[in-house]
Formats: structure tokens, C-alpha cells, sequence
């Protein structure tokens, strides 16, 4: 039977992405249901949109009848050559596409009020991290917010500033972060399609003779390769690419019809895409899985390939196999007055991870300068399983109880990471989200009130029903 849901990944391109507008009205006329979506720079405001629940017509209309130039905040040329000479290196007028997806969608509409699954991201410059906005790690941040963060493009625009970190444009590393889906999938219950939507502007194939158009030719491969590697190591994923001819991506004058024929294409590219798959995205990976393994010599590539290309599925393969491997983090959740008690069931697991069953995180994991409160975060996302230390002082904490519990059942809920605890000293938790959880051990005695071999045998069980788990 075809499928009829596919997770979006909405690539950057400035206002090329117009065309998909007509790819996302393809998908609504083919019954193909769009259940998330993942994009980053200009694609942000279409796919701010489409998480919203906007009918592909109304999106239509709203960018015919648009006036971008106002949105994009540009100075003049002088302006922008003088703004070179100083901090930020921009003139100092950020965009405000997100007024624009603010006035469509509502201005308090938040990452959780959302009806589909909605993942962005920005860089930090400083740390040179990628930063990921989804309902689990924002859930209150505000939609809008988001799109101005991923839409601030260097030099163009000033970064946007948030404590010690410098957020810009992802773009400037990734124009198709395939990747991003694993910040929503965990939502849903089957592993969906994903199709990837990028504009592919005509451009002259030539040799660059100056070192502008090196230095520009040498950013560009970088950052495609990278995208293409994991691109084509995921069999799961389809690229349609939109003819957007000559439309250049800060070209926010276009007119009227121009921007309708962005759209036409769009609509008409992505509904060839459809047929030639009849409608059934999950069907047609399987044709793709075989291309991606084993490529251990030339008899085990096709002749309808040529041998340059060899290097490229290889490298896809290795994306491949990396991509699939589990995940094997345990995350300990404790108080800091229970330090001894992380000890010693740390000792315990130890086993474990010299057999590469599993890793163990807890903030003492967390690096000085490291920002903490994310890198908690972050750490509850990649976890497979949570073992919670549950005493007086663990349930006494209003950090524990008021955010990392929380997220922990989220988690729990939401990407189905197994939570178990141990009870180290009596405490009341029956009124509290712990009691609902399954227990590692036997809670008619606490860890604390056990003595000798009997202390160990506890410890020895809760160990053992973790590695049971993985």
C-alpha cells in the first residue's frame, strides 16, 4: 500500500525557495500528507508555514502578494561597504521575515502550539556549534523568533546575539541538513520517507579564474559535499531538485509573475517526481538501499556507474553505517548531595562500557565553559535509557523536579527512552512522576539500609537490569 506521509526537508536558497510553495500544493493534491517538517535559512519561513498548517494556496497567495523588498531590511550599497569596516560587518538592519511569518501564523505561536512536527537551526560562530530549535528542545520559543535567528545571513545581516554565543545563517555549513529529521522523527512511530526539496539554479560549468570565484567555488563544494554524503548515505531519502533557472537568491524584486512561475515549477517538478515513484515514497527506497553497500571492488559496482563515482558511494556507505549505529547512552540523573551513590553504581556499569555496551553521562561529563543547561539537554536527547537516583535530596531539588524530570518523561513519551530509578535512602516519591516508573531494584529496601553483600547484590541488580535493557 503507498505511503501518504513524508517528513520535508526545506533547503536554503534565498528567494528561489518560492518554488516550494508548488512543490508543498503537489503534495496536497496527491493525498501525500507532509507529517513534519525540517529547514534551515530562507527555507525556514516557507516551512514556518507549512508546521502551521497553512494550505498551500493560502502560502500562494501570501508570497504574490508580499513585498519583499520591505521584509529583507537591505541598506544601500554604500551602506553595506561601509558596514564592512566594523563589527558586525553588516549594516545594522536585521531581516524581518519573521514579521512576516509572524503576521501569517499569530506572534505568540510557540515551537509546542504547532499542529506538525517543526525543526530549524543557526551556527554559532563561536563555538562553532550547530543549534537546533524543535518543540523538545524550545517548546515555548516563539515560531517567529526562530525564523529570525535562521535567517540571519553574514555580512548581509547582523548576527544574532544570545549570552556569549553568535547565531548566523546555518547555511554558511549546511544548505540541505537532511540530518535535521532526527530532531523530530522520535514523534512518530514508523521511520517515514524523507524528500529533500533544493532549488538548482542554472549555472555555466567552468573552470573559476579568479580567486573569488575559487574561493566561492571551494565554500560551495564543501558545504554540497557534506550535505551529499549523508544525503545519499540514508536510503530513506529523495531529492527533488527544482529548476529555478536564473533567479538569483537575494532577488527580492521579483515581480508578480515571476514569483508565479518560481511556483508553477515547484508544483510541476514535484508532482513528476511523485508519479514516477506512483505516489509511494517508501516503495522507492527500497531501489535506492542496494546502491549504498558492500562496495568492496569494482565487480560489485554496476558498469552503468563510472569508476570516479566509486569514492562517493563508498563514502556513502560509511555514512550509512554510521548513521544506523544505536544509540548507547546512559544518562544518571542524581543529586549532588548523592555523589558517593553515582560512585559506586558508576563502578558497578563499568563492565558495560569496557564492552562497548554502553556510555554513561552524567554532569560531571560537562567540560568548564561548557554551557551546561544544553549540553544536559542535548545529552537527554541522544539517551537511550535514564537511570534517576532518587533520595530526600534528589526530590528536594527544584532544578530536577521543575526541568530535568520533565524532560526525561518527554523524552520517555515522545522518543521512547526507557526510565528506571533506584531508590538510595527512603523519601516520599509516591506523589511524584517517579512512582510511575519501573524500578531497577526492589523498593521494599533502600540502598542506604542495606549492608555488606547485601548493599553489592542491589547494586549488582540494577546493573544487570540496565544491560538487560540495552
Amino acid at each position: 500500500m503507498a505511503t501518504s506521509r513524508v517528513h520535508l526537508v526545506l533547503s536554503s536558497g534565498g528567494m528561489r525557495v518560492l518554488a516550494y510553495v508548488g512543490a508543498v500544493q503537489a503534495f496536497e493534491n496527491a493525498g501525500i500528507e507532509v507529517a513534519s517538517v525540517s529547514a534551515c535559512s530562507a527555507g525556514t519561513i516557507i516551512g514556518a508555514l507549512v508546521a502551521a498548517g497553512i494550505p498551500g494556496e493560502e502560502i500562494e497567495q501570501l508570497v504574490l502578494e508580499t513585498d519583499f523588498p520591505q521584509y529583507a531590511g537591505r541598506s544601500a550599497r554604500w551602506a553595506r561597504l561601509v558596514a564592512l569596516r566594523r563589527w558586525p560587518f553588516a549594516p545594522d538592519s536585521p531581516p524581518r521575515f519573521a514579521d512576516l511569518v509572524r503576521t501569517k501564523i499569530g506572534p505568540g505561536t510557540t515551537f509546542a502550539d504547532l499542529p506538525r512536527p517543526f525543526a530549524t537551526m543557526g551556527i554559532d560562530i563561536v563555538s562553532g556549534e550547530y543549534l537546533v530549535y524543535t518543540k523538545e528542545t524550545h517548546p515555548e520559543m516563539r515560531v517567529a523568533d526562530a525564523v529570525g535567528i535562521a535567517t540571519a545571513v553574514p555580512l548581509a545581516y547582523p548576527p544574532h546575539q544570545v549570552g556569549e554565543r553568535l547565531i548566523v545563517d546555518a547555511a554558511i555549513a549546511t544548505q540541505s541538513p537532511v540530518w535535521l529529521t532526527a530532531a523530530v522523527e522520535p514523534f512518530f512511530e514508523e521511520r517515514l520517507p524523507i524528500v529533500v526539496l533544493r532549488s538548482a539554479p542554472s549555472a555555466p560549468v567552468q573552470t573559476p579564474r579568479r580567486l573569488p570565484q575559487f574561493v566561492s567555488s571551494l565554500v560551495a563544494a564543501s558545504i554540497v559535499g557534506g550535505d551529499d554524503l549523508l544525503i545519499r548515505g540514508n536510503p530513506r531519502v529523495h531529492i527533488i531538485n527544482l529548476p529555478t533557472g536564473s533567479v538569483r537568491t537575494y532577488q527580492f524584486d521579483l515581480d508578480p509573475q515571476e514569483r508565479a512561475r518560481l511556483i508553477r515549477i515547484g508544483r510541476s517538478t514535484t508532482q513528476d517526481a511523485i508519479d514516477r515513484v506512483d505516489g509511494d515514497f517508501a516503495a522507492a527506497q527500497l531501489q535506492v538501499r542496494s546502491a549504498a553497500v558492500h562496495l568492496r571492488g569494482r565487480q560489485h559496482v554496476t558498469s552503468a556507474r563510472a569508476d570516479d563515482e566509486i569514492a562517493a558511494w563508498a563514502g556513502a556507505h560509511y555514512a550509512q553505517q554510521y548513521l544506523a549505529t544505536p544509540a548507547r547512552d546512559l544518562f544518571i540523573s542524581y543529586a549532588h548531595e548523592d555523589e558517593e551513590w553515582l560512585h559506586r553504581i558508576t563502578q558497578h556499569l563499568q563492565p558495560l562500557v569496557a564492552a562497548g555496551t554502553i556510555t554513561i553521562w552524567s554532569d560531571k561529563s560537562i567540560e568548564a565553559g561548557q554551557f551546561w543547561r544544553e549540553e544536559l539537554y542535548q545529552a537527554i536527547g541522544r539517551a537511550r535509557m535514564a537511570l534517576l537516583l532518587v533520595s530526600p535530596s534528589y526530590l528536594g531539588s527544584a532544578f530536577i523536579a521543575e526541568e530535568e524530570i520533565p524532560a526525561l518523561i518527554r523524552a520517555a513519551e515522545q522518543r521512547r527512552t526507557r526510565l528506571t530509578w533506584a531508590l538510595l535512602s527512603k523519601a516520599t516519591y509516591q506523589s511524584t512522576p517517579v512512582a510511575k516508573l519501573q524500578a531497577a531494584h526492589n523498593l521494599d529496601h533502600p540502598l542506604d539500609i542495606l549492608e555488606g553483600d547485601d548493599q553489592e547484590k542491589a547494586l549488582s541488580e540494577i546493573a544487570k537490569n540496565i544491560a538487560a535493557a540495552f
